[in-house]
Order: C-alpha cells, then structure tokens, then sequence
C-alpha cells in the first residue's frame, strides 16, 4: 500500500498531473511530507499534484529496496492517477529528488 498527499487545483477542468517523489529520508520520515510543499505549489499553478510515500516510508508500506520494485510502484501510481476524475490521462509527469529523481 502507498501513501501520499493528492492535491488539485481549484478548478473544474481536467488537468495536467505531476507525481512529486522525496529523497532519501532517515527510517521512520513521512516521505509524502517531505516534499508536500512542492506539491502544492504545483497545485497552485494548476497541476493535479500527488506528493508520494515511495515503498518504506510512511505512510507506505514495505520497505526501502533501494529501486528493486519502487519503479513498478512509481508507474502503478501513474496509473492510479490516470483514472481519477479531473486528470489528463496522457499529461503525466514526474518529478523527484534525490532517490526520487534516479527513476529512468
């Protein structure tokens, strides 16, 4: 199970989404936490933002494999945002720092 913190812009019309993903934290930092500021900036230029958890920070589960599986879980996210209603399907992006921004 992953968690995260969803934002949307103040809006109607379906947007653009961005899928934020923190770095390296120390064990037991909320990842979704770590870059919710960034999320909600993006929110406020009009993006649908989701601030992710990646696997082994709360408030996800499982544990940190250093980038065995949490690519799968970065797409299975896209996704998930993907069929949420005022998403734009084909207008995806990532960004991520860190740990989060090795993802090719």
């Amino acid at each position: 199970m992953l968690g995260g913190v969803l934002f949307r812009p103040e809006t109607s019309v379906a947007r653009p989404a961005i899928v934020v993903l923190h770095g390296n934290l120390s064990s037991g930092t909320n990842g979704a936490t770590a870059v919710e500021g960034v999320a909600r900036r993006y929110s406020e230029d009009g993006y649908v933002a989701l601030a992710l958890a990646m696997r082994g920070w709360p408030p996800s589960g499982g544990a940190d494999d250093c980038g065995l599986r949490q690519p799968d879980d970065v797409v299975a996210v896209v996704n998930w945002l993907r069929s949420q209603p005022g998403v734009l399907a084909d207008r995806i992006g990532l960004v991520g720092f860190s740990h989060g921004a090795k993802w090719r």
